[in-house]
């Protein structure tokens, strides 16, 4: 039987879940990985990618393509700007690839296992394949100081857009390869969440560039604007994802810094998944007005000791529930509400009226927002 068609029949007796699983765990833990690692499902999806590439390429001789392999090249460049070892994804994949081929032997009958005399090399060149692509791309771009020439071209064309300006040489192509026109109306978009390498943030922005949108890695986060509503990409559940309203061009920076807005304010609060803006509506007047917000926060917890703020916090995030309160801080009910008679005593407010209970949440939002303000 040939080797192609035996890989073929031995791929169908693998569980391709647990093969992507297994390969995952056979770097996933190395130490040289850890300083890389994005978010589990990211990853897993990159491994599931991967093992499908390998799997066409092993049983049926299809690929890499220029395109999967230009996609490797990048990640090449985002790893020498970033001072990551040559050598750290590239062994990463002989891992993996070691890994796949025990699992195959261990489907393989002892009559298959012996007609197989070479077959590791169909997977090990699919190895080789990659490994050279990344290998050549690093040494240029250690050569070039690790910039990659494609993110740069892509934020000095995000830029342009966002500032209205006249579109020069490679911003046009680069717009007309994404689609993106400066006479269509733009909706902005951001995603963010906890800290990541920058090489994630690129290789992200990389894949939505690919699904034309102009999306750029700046701040450790994803910034992007495309003429249709919010991709459809899956996210990973530690992520955050803001999308602002489409808008024209004339009003595009003023709707991008409305969703650079709710993501901080998403952010403080330690929100994930997707946030509509209209969700944190009185967050954004806060946070417009930072000094009114200050005197505010000052109004309400400038006279009380530490013993009555906490007090006071735990009466706000408890809806005023006396009870929750008193069992959350924990207090007796009497001792309760003598605390809270020495609150409205130092700030003259009523704890009982709903025009002061609002002013109350208000100040507890804004400490909430910016605890360094307040400190």
């Amino acid at each position: 039987m040939p080797r192609r068609e035996l890989m073929r029949t031995l791929l169908a007796r693998v569980d391709l879940d647990q093969l992507t699983d297994g390969v995952l765990a056979s770097f996933v833990s190395s130490p040289d990985f850890q300083s890389l690692r994005p978010p589990q499902e990211v990853l897993r999806a990159w491994v599931r990618w991967n093992v499908d590439m390998m799997m066409r390429w092993s049983a049926d001789g299809d690929g890499p393509g220029e395109a999967e392999l230009e996609g490797f090249r990048e990640l090449a460049r985002i790893s020498a700007s970033e001072g990551t070892g040559v050598d750290t994804i590239p062994a990463n994949y002989r891992r993996g690839a070691r890994y796949a081929w025990r699992t195959l032997m261990e489907q393989a009958t002892d009559e298959e296992r012996a007609q197989l005399h070479g077959g590791a090399d169909l997977l090990f060149e699919f190895v080789d394949r990659f490994t050279r692509a990344f290998a050549e791309a690093y040494e240029e771009a250690s050569r070039l100081g690790g910039a990659s020439a494609r993110e740069r071209c892509a934020q000095e064309l995000f830029d342009a857009i966002v500032d209205g300006a006249e579109l020069i040489d490679e911003q046009a192509r680069l717009s007309a390869r994404i689609g993106i026109n400066q006479a269509t109306q733009l909706r902005p978009f951001i995603i963010a969440g906890p800290p990541q390498p920058m090489s994630f943030w690129l290789s992200l922005a990389q894949q939505y560039r690919d699904d034309g949108f102009l999306a750029i890695a700046r701040g450790r986060q994803l910034t992007a604007i495309g003429p249709d509503g919010p991709p459809s990409r899956e996210l990973a559940e530690s992520l955050i994802f803001v999308a602002g309203e489409t808008v024209p061009l004339t009003e595009l920076g003023r709707e991008l810094a409305r969703v650079r807005s709710v993501i901080e304010i998403a952010r403080s609060l330690e929100l994930r998944g997707e946030v509509r803006p209209d969700q944190l509506l009185t967050e954004q007047l806060i946070r417009a007005a930072p000094d009114i917000a200050i005197q505010l926060h000052r109004r309400v917890y400038g006279a009380l000791p530490e013993e009555l703020v906490d007090t006071l916090d735990a009466l706000v995030d408890h809806g005023f529930d006396r009870a929750a309160t008193a069992a959350s801080l924990p207090v007796h009910r009497n001792t309760l509400t003598n605390r809270m008679g020495r609150i409205e005593r130092l700030t003259g407010l009523n704890l009982d009226a709903t025009a002061d209970r609002s002013l109350i949440w208000l100040a507890r939002r804004q400490a909430q927002l910016q605890p360094e303000a307040m400190s």
